[in-house]
């Protein structure tokens, strides 16, 4: 259970005070203190936290400057430091918003101890027993951040209809060269390896993985699969009848769903 300090209880930044207190109030173990970088200027309160439980991990939110300036803190998310750091344009306080509400959710659902592959096909039509994949496309997500990223042209058994290119973008010319497909499938499984699928409308993505694993590798893949757009439904019923509804609803907010 997410606990954020009272300023007015236990006043500006983190002090070991304030933690024995809420020990002995709330019989609180923690397990995570996260800290904007205010909490940096009393950063020997972290050994003395050390001292007092031992197995707690601290992260240090929007700090600037490199790991070996302060003892060990654990892991800091530096924004100047590290091109992958999420939360572009939030100050200190609002990444550990973020981080509070991520953590309280994956630790609800357990997702914080899977990795999941987030996956879309591009297709030349919609039934995976007569059109084929031209592209697959993924991101491997590792505690709710980008990890690793998959993309691949597939080869064409034949000339795209000019419908599939203005949906889709991919022209004949772009195609030329690419590896068939089962090479690309092969690829993308090593890829995949033990992850979670996820994807938007799995039954299409997944009917055509299906059939494409079953005629050029001879095997039908064997993942746990979430479909974003059955969880967008469930939540969101008066909204779930189109894709335009969706995007009217998601509207300009740079939030993946």
């Amino acid at each position: 259970t997410p606990f954020i300090p009272d300023r007015e209880d236990d006043g500006y930044g983190f002090h070991h005070q304030s933690f024995l207190r809420l020990q002995k109030e709330k019989n609180i173990k923690f397990d995570l203190l996260i800290t904007v970088d205010n909490g940096i200027v009393a950063y020997r309160q972290f050994e003395k936290l050390k001292q007092l439980q031992p197995d707690i991990k601290i992260l240090v939110t929007d700090h600037h400057l490199p790991k070996d300036a302060l003892p060990d803190t654990g892991m800091m998310i530096n924004p100047h430091l590290s091109p992958l750091y999420p939360f572009k344009g939030l100050a200190g306080a609002g990444v550990v918003l973020k981080l509070i509400e991520a953590f309280s959710l994956t630790g609800a659902r357990g997702y914080d101890e899977k990795e999941y592959v987030v996956f879309d096909l591009e297709t030349t039509g919609k039934s995976p027993n007569t059109d084929d994949i031209i592209e697959i496309g993924a991101v491997k997500i590792k505690n709710g951040i980008i990890a690793d990223r998959f993309s691949s042209f597939v080869a064409a058994r034949k000339e795209l209809p000019a419908v599939i290119t203005e949906i889709t973008g991919i022209t004949d010319d772009m195609l030329a060269g690419a590896p068939p497909l089962a090479e690309a499938l092969e690829k993308f499984m090593e890829f995949a390896g033990s992850a979670v699928l996820v994807a938007h409308n799995m039954p299409f993505d997944h009917g055509f993985l299906k059939k494409a694993c079953r005629s050029e590798l001879g095997k039908l893949p064997d993942f746990e699969l979430l479909d974003t757009l059955a969880i967008y439904r469930e939540m969101y019923p008066p909204l779930s009848g189109s894709a335009s509804s969706q995007a009217d609803f998601t509207g300009p907010f740079p939030t993946p769903m």
